[in-house]
């Protein structure tokens, strides 16, 4: 049986989606209102040695669909990045580790949450670009975000410590003033990168929200003075109970839709369990990547604890890819024993 979620057709006018509330109206192109989960769920699963597998990040390269994602396993119990590859985006091969902490380095406790570009026109050894959020304690848990470059995709080189701009091998963000959660996730755009990651708020206390910083190289970036981009606003983002702060928004995945120029974005909410799930995803427009209009009717997604996959709900980092006039949203779900996979769906446009 496939399970569909509609949405009504329609162009609407929103309100720009920030804690206070926003001033600026626009008029954007709703979701497609279906999204259309894979019979082959889960598409992805651990193995022998990997135990849970989330926050994908997948690119389609004309001819395959290729995924990082992070990785536990059970030899060490840390985050690692793996990779995968697909023909057709349901069935992928055996998920192999290509990228660990590095011993006495600032990830020496973990590698995570990868977002990749690809650049066909790159020097052959940085064709593959990643980004991924790394940390030397889990206390608090607390991330940076470094940078790596492949030539294939799964033999990873860190940033050397001369490049970077704190002199630490692959280092490339750390907001010392700021409290990163990490979660990045890049968009090339006319020779100017776009990063999103989450942060924590500034204002309210253990509220995650999401940020927003350019480059010209990708190694040196710039914050957005009218940070953060995004954060909570609307019902559903408050998790299963009502405060009267804003609560969270993660998990960012965005693309650039060079026909319409906008930026789309999807993101998660976690919702009151404690399992790192969500209340739903959300989606978002906008053009300048600061400046960011929810749909009224978010979430657009949502969890059903009817699926073995998805018993205790749907979790960290979706990744949205456009394909041969379809996008393809990858997800992490969460069984009864919440252990992590991931989940393929689909949908025509926007």
């Amino acid at each position: 049986m496939k399970y569909i979620y509609t949405i009504p057709v329609m162009i609407i006018t929103l309100i720009l989606a920030h804690c206070d509330g926003g001033s600026k109206p626009v008029t954007v192109p709703e979701p497609d209102n279906i999204w259309e989960r894979s019979l082959s769920n889960p598409v992805l699963t651990g193995n022998s040695t990997i135990t849970d597998i989330c926050d994908p990040s997948v690119l389609y390269t004309g001819n395959k669909y290729q995924l990082w994602a992070s990785c536990v396993t059970n030899e060490d119990n840390m985050a690692h990045v793996c990779y995968s590859e697909s023909i057709d985006g349901d069935n992928w091969s055996d998920p192999q580790i290509v990228f660990s902490p590095a011993i006495g380095g600032w990830d020496n406790i973990k590698t995570e949450i990868p977002t990749v570009t690809y650049n066909e026109n790159a020097p052959t050894e940085k064709r593959y670009t990643m980004w991924y959020g790394g940390a030397a304690s889990t206390t608090p848990d607390l991330t940076k975000i470094g940078l790596a470059y492949s030539a294939e995709g799964t033999n990873w080189t860190r940033l050397s410590a001369d490049e970077s701009p704190y002199s630490k091998e692959g280092l490339v963000i750390d907001l010392n003033n700021i409290n990163v959660f990490s979660d990045p996730v890049v968009v090339v755009k006319e020779n100017t990168y776009h990063m999103w990651f989450n942060s924590f708020s500034e204002v309210v206390s253990n509220k995650l929200e999401i940020l927003h910083a350019t480059s010209t190289d990708g190694i040196t970036w710039k914050m957005d003075s009218d940070n953060p981009a995004l954060t909570a606003s609307q019902l559903w983002e408050y998790g299963s109970h009502i405060e009267t702060d804003c609560d969270d928004v993660v998990h960012p995945t965005v693309i650039w839709n060079s026909d319409k120029q906008q930026f789309y974005m999807w993101y998660g909410s976690f919702d009151a369990t404690g399992n790192e799930t969500y209340t739903g995803i959300g989606y978002a427009v906008s053009s300048n990547g600061i400046e960011w209009t929810k749909y009224a009717d978010n979430p657009v997604f949502t969890a059903n604890s009817y699926l073995k996959n998805e018993e205790t709900g749907i979790s960290t980092g979706p990744s949205v890819v456009f394909a041969d006039g379809v996008y393809h949203l990858y997800y992490t779900g969460a069984d009864s024993s919440a252990k992590r996979v991931i989940c393929h769906a689909t949908s025509n446009g926007l």
